[in-house]
């Protein structure tokens, strides 16, 4: 396990806590992906890629034809957001869509299939590197949503519910 030292944590919390409450979890959200991308982009370079479309997915999605237009398994990991009970937490994941569903066996293999791994070792080599970069995107997007609050308040196009949160 590896350890990682986070600086400006109070910083942070300061400046989050001047945007609007309705606005913050899509502005972390945002960041998070970005953050993200590094281990995205390593795990789709490391992941299989079958040629044979015939292949791909359930049987039922291979007799009606579905599996021809699915591609690569490969293709399909992004970051997203996942939802949470606590409004004050955001998550993102990054892995295949619902529809690469069997992208696992591949990831942790099966009775009949050894794993090879394509997600755990783009997240052991990418982990310091997405917390870094996530920081300094939380800063970006804290300061790009800013501007454009001003922007729209000086416009008068801002938003009731954004206005009413800059009040308070």
């Amino acid at each position: 396990m590896a350890d990682v030292a986070v600086v400006g944590l109070r910083e942070l919390e300061t400046a989050l806590a001047e945007i609007p409450a309705s606005l913050r979890r899509n502005v972390v959200l945002a960041a998070l992906r970005r953050a993200a991308q590094p281990i995205v982009r390593d795990a789709r370079a490391r992941a299989r890629r079958g040629t044979d479309p015939r292949r791909r997915g359930s049987m039922k999605q291979r007799r009606s034809g579905e599996s021809l237009t699915m591609g690569p398994g490969a293709d399909s990991i992004a970051a997203r957001a996942v939802k949470s009970s606590v409004a004050t937490e955001a998550s993102v994941t990054v892995g295949p869509d619902r529809r690469h569903w069997y992208m696992k066996f591949v990831e942790f293999g099966s009775a009949r299939q050894s794993p090879v791994r394509f997600l755990t070792p783009a997240f052991e080599v990418n982990k310091e590197a997405a917390v870094q970069l996530a920081g300094e995107e939380l800063w970006k997007s804290i300061a790009a949503t800013a501007r454009r609050l001003a922007r729209q308040a000086e416009s008068g196009t801002i938003s009731r519910k954004a206005a009413e949160a800059l009040r308070s």
